[in-house]
Formats: C-alpha cells, sequence, structure tokens
C-alpha cells in the first residue's frame, strides 16, 4: 500500500510538491485518475488522487466546492496541475491544510503519465496491464484537447482501445466519426448509421432532451443477430454537442467504461474549445437582430452582422404555456443553432422563442424537437431568398402573425404560406380604420339574430363557405333549402349588400375572420 507521504518522495524527481495537508501524508493511494470537468459522478471512489488542470471550471470558488465534495468521498489527495493556473491558488492551500487534505503542485511541464508511471512502479506488485494501458490512453486523451487534435482522432484512440464499433454524430445527427472492427464491413456500417439516422432518430434525440443514456436494439438484415448499442449523449457546461454510440457488449468491462468516459469527457472539452469564440460572435448578434425587428435599423449595418444575413429563410416564433417549458426547450436547443457548422440562430425575445433558420433541414430540426413538448405552437414565415435587413423584419411580423393564429386556432404548426385571407384580417385587424370592420358590416344580421332568435349569422357564414351551394348548405345547417333562400333575402335586404358580388363576398369572409378572432381572443 502506497501512502501519500512516500509518493511525495518520489514524485520530488518530478519537481511536484506537497503544498498542503502535510497531516494527511499517511492516507493511502489505491488509484490515480484525472478529472477536467466540474462534474459530480460516481466514478470517483475512495482512497485516490485527482489531477485536474481544473481549466473547465469558472473560478477558485468552484474548485474549491469540488474538492470539499471530492473528501466527502474520502479522496486521500489532489494533484493540482499549474498548465492553467501558474500557481496554486492560495485559497486552495489554506483550505487544504484546515481540512488535512493533501495537495500536490504539479509544474505545467510534467505530464500526467510520468506521474502514473512512478505511481505504477511503486504498486508493481499489484500492477494490473489493463489499468496501466487505461491511464495512458485517458492521458492522451486530455493531451488531445490540449493539442487541438480534431475529434476524429479522439474516437480513433477510443475506437483502437475497446475494437467494437464507435460511432460520433453532431448534434444534428450528422455522421462526425466512425471507428469499425475490421470483421464489420462498410456495406454494414453505411447500412446501420442511415439507419440510426433516420429509423432510430426520436430514439436517439430522446437521449439529449431527457439528458440520459439510451440502449437501441438494432435490428440487422443480413445476420439473425441483433446488435445492441448504448447512445451517450456529450455536453459541458449545460450545451450539447452530440452523441457518442457504443456496441454494449463491451460496455460491462470497467476499463472500457472507463476509457469510453474519459473519450466523452475529451470530445466535449474539444467541442466548447472550438465553439467558445464562434458562440461569442453570434451571441453580439441577438441585440442587432432585435435593433431590426424593432423598426432601429439606423443603429445597425448588414456588415455589423456576424451571421451571413442573405442565407437566412425562415423565421420562426415559437410560444408555451409555461416559462418553465420556455426556458427548458431554450437550454436544449440554444446551442445547436450557435453551432459553428450552421447560420442558424435561436434565442428568447419578447417571452417567446425566436429564430433564424437557414435551411429547410434546420426548420425540420426545430418542428422535430418542439414535437416532444405538448403544448408548443409554432409559426413560420414564408421561405425568403436572399433576404436584406428590412426583409428580417417583415419575416418576424409573417411568424408573429402565424403564431397568433396558430394559438387562437390550437394548431402546433402554422406557416405563414399556408394561411388564407387570415393574413389580411390578422394584420388589418388591429389598425384604427378597420378595427370595426365585423360590426360595421355584419352589425345589422348580428342584431337580427339578437332580438328574433334568428339564426341569419350562421347561415351566411355556411353559404360563404358552400360558394352559395344551396344544397350543401342546408343540408350542413339542417334545414330546407326554401329556408336557407328566405333567409338569405332577408340578409341581402339587412345588410344593403349584394353578397354574391366578388368585391362584397371577399368583404363578408374577411368580416367573419375579425369577427371570430375577437371572440376567441
Amino acid at each position: 500500500m502506497t501512502t501519500i507521504k512516500e509518493l511525495s518522495e518520489e514524485l520530488s524527481v518530478l519537481n511536484m510538491k506537497l503544498v498542503a495537508g502535510y497531516m494527511g501524508v499517511d492516507k493511502t493511494v489505491d488509484y490515480i485518475t484525472i478529472l477536467e470537468l466540474p462534474e459530480k459522478t460516481g466514478r470517483f471512489k475512495t482512497r485516490g488522487l485527482v489531477l485536474s488542470t481544473f481549466q473547465s471550471f469558472r473560478d477558485v470558488e468552484e474548485i474549491k466546492d469540488h474538492m470539499i465534495w471530492l473528501k466527502s468521498l474520502g479522496i486521500a489527495g489532489i494533484g493540482f496541475h499549474t498548465a492553467h493556473y501558474k500557481s496554486v491558488p492560495d485559497e486552495l492551500i489554506h483550505w487544504a491544510n484546515e481540512a488535512d487534505l493533501p495537495l500536490f503542485s504539479i509544474p505545467s511541464d510534467v505530464p500526467y503519465h510520468r506521474i502514473l508511471d512512478i505511481f505504477n512502479e511503486m504498486e508493481n506488485k499489484d500492477l494490473n496491464l489493463r489499468t496501466y494501458e487505461v491511464y495512458r490512453i485517458n492521458d492522451k486523451l486530455m493531451e488531445s484537447v490540449s493539442l487541438k487534435k480534431d475529434s476524429g482522432y479522439i474516437l480513433n484512440l477510443v475506437g483502437n482501445y475497446i475494437k467494437e464499433t464507435v460511432i460520433l454524430l453532431d448534434a444534428y445527427l450528422k455522421i462526425k466519426g466512425v471507428w469499425k472492427k475490421p470483421t464489420f464491413s462498410q456495406e454494414d456500417m453505411d447500412a446501420l448509421t442511415a439507419s440510426l439516422t433516420s429509423k432510430y432518430k426520436k430514439n436517439i434525440l430522446q437521449t439529449r432532451f431527457f439528458k440520459r443514456q439510451t440502449k437501441l436494439l438494432i435490428s440487422s438484415s443480413n445476420t439473425s443477430d441483433d446488435l445492441a448499442l448504448q447512445v451517450m449523449p456529450i455536453s459541458a457546461n449545460g450545451k450539447f454537442y452530440g452523441y457518442l454510440i457504443v456496441n454494449t457488449s463491451v460496455m460491462d468491462n470497467i476499463y472500457v467504461q472507463e476509457v469510453v468516459k474519459s473519450g466523452l469527457r475529451a470530445i466535449a472539452m474539444s467541442a466548447q474549445s472550438r465553439s467558445e469564440s464562434e458562440d461569442h460572435y453570434k451571441m453580439r448578434d441577438f441585440k442587432r437582430f432585435e435593433a431590426v425587428l424593432e423598426g432601429r435599423f439606423d443603429e445597425v449595418s448588414p456588415k455589423a452582422f456576424h451571421t451571413t444575413l442573405s442565407d437566412l429563410k425562415y423565421c420562426v416564433r415559437a410560444d408555451f404555456t409555461s416559462d418553465h417549458d420556455l426556458d427548458y426547450v431554450f437550454q436544449s436547443l440554444s446551442d445547436t443553432f450557435l453551432s459553428k457548422s450552421s447560420e442558424s440562430l435561436l434565442w428568447i425575445y419578447n417571452g417567446t422563442l425566436i429564430a433564424f433558420m437557414d435551411s429547410e433541414a434546420d426548420l425540420k430540426k426545430l418542428s422535430d424537437a418542439l414535437a416532444f413538448h405538448s403544448d408548443a405552437v409554432m409559426g413560420v414565415s414564408a421561405r425568403f431568398k436572399q433576404p436584406t435587413l428590412y426583409d428580417l423584419q417583415l419575416m418576424n411580423e409573417q411568424a408573429e402573425i402565424a403564431l397568433a393564429h396558430g394559438r387562437e386556432r390550437e394548431e402546433a404548426y402554422v406557416s405563414w404560406s399556408a394561411m388564407g385571407i387570415e393574413k389580411v384580417t390578422r394584420s388589418i385587424g388591429d389598425m384604427e380604420l378597420f378595427r370595426a370592420l365585423d360590426t360595421d358590416i355584419l352589425g345589422p344580421i348580428i342584431d337580427y339574430d339578437n332580438e328574433k332568435n334568428g339564426h341569419l349569422l350562421e347561415t351566411l357564414e355556411c353559404c360563404l363557405k358552400h360558394f352559395f351551394n344551396l344544397k350543401a348548405a342546408s343540408e350542413s345547417l339542417y334545414v330546407h333549402s326554401n329556408t336557407v333562400k328566405y333567409r338569405l333575402k332577408q340578409i341581402t335586404r339587412l345588410l344593403k349588400l349584394d353578397i354574391r358580388h366578388p368585391s362584397h363576398f371577399a368583404l363578408l369572409v374577411m368580416a367573419f375572420e375579425i369577427h371570430h378572432s375577437k371572440h376567441e381572443n
């Protein structure tokens, strides 16, 4: 059994120093592990030495909070690598001394595997070769992040170790990388990836929105055996980056589990590093978009946008019955549309979700995501080609009108292009000149029905719907056609309009739309 004191003496050759927690030097160390993300998971056991640069932590206070949690688990000590912080913060040294938790300072030029080499030499009689391999792989995985290697490189490290199928999908369900064993043909792999992104698409999306791993059983057309896969979400600091899919046949092995977990962390850290600068520019665009939507065109110039405005094709407005659902969906989706691979944007504006989409594919992704929420209502603008700054405001107005129409008709998805005369009535209904259009035109027959308990309003609307086909109207109203004729004569007399004239026909339809809109509101 190796103690902190013994380990400290051996590690001195690397210029590693014990800077705090001297009262705990008699604690034993059973293993060494690496921590780089601020996660509190069950993989940490008692009597371990935890190494970290703490690069992904917000500040010293969050690091201290994590150290307190590690101590509560029975961790033997912590190694603070100075690759990110130039020295161990005094506040942490003070706390470690009070907590009697040994705290090492690791020089910035010392790689983790050198520490692991020394520890494994000390534990030689109990050394497990596979454990040593895992440590080396994990070290390479973390090193790949600092060297800014792409996700394909990381995927190969994982695949070469576990020797089983590994697939990496981005947040859009696009294939970013594949590792297959030699016995698995390219034809079979192509069929598998095509199946995952089509037939099993909804199952995979659930992994993201429910923030948990999912198991898939894939039917094989070539063999009698089904393929079992485990789908794991890739995320960091509340942002989602994609999915790692691994053959479950190897996931019972604790060494494979450790390598896969480290691979997930490495891919997440790599993706986070690449996206941070891109996110910064896109988030600054939000304020510029809002200025345009509010008509403050003098405050912005098309050249000031990081987003390529001419690539945008649709505006979407979405609403929910509760702010909680709105916030949840936004948190789930925002990172997807901040992705470097897309010009699409999404944020919260005036209490609703707003998005500008650069493709039909992104529009469908958003629609599919909202389909999981039964209370969501989505309004979509017409498709624009190379919109100008002024077109963006028009796109938003169309999406707002479509959203309002969806709310009133209790329809989950409404497109401006699919709307009829409602486009006009919803636009003019708020104008002072036309606000009373319905009562100005329909008022006489509304008054008649109220006084006489009549059915003239109902009859006129039914006849308009059936284009004055008396047979169809009478059947719909469950009255004789002569009754419909008589009522139409009364309506014509009261309204003083030729109700069959094309111009008056359109006017009456508009009046009914405004009338219903008022009552629904």
